[in-house]
């Protein structure tokens, strides 16, 4: 609890699957996404490939916004 990628929703999920019977989960919700329509990866690849999404998707948003805010002050 508590580290980088840590998501809370994730870990009541996984509490709910162990009181319902299931023992053995992922380490990351993606991992057992992909899992459950039968792709096995290494999830240290997953956790690189979902960091490398993460940061494109916020410089993209941080671009948009700031051409967004520029354009918005030269009014």
């Amino acid at each position: 609890m508590g580290a980088i990628g840590y998501c809370p929703l994730t870990d009541g999920h996984w509490q709910i699957k162990r009181l319902r019977g299931e023992e053995i989960l992922p380490h990351s919700y993606i991992d057992y996404l992909l899992q459950t329509i039968g792709l096995h990866f290494n999830p240290m690849l997953i956790d690189i490939e979902v960091g490398v999404v993460f940061a494109l998707t916020l410089l993209i948003t941080l671009a948009v916004w700031a051409a967004e805010n520029r354009k918005a002050h030269r009014r």
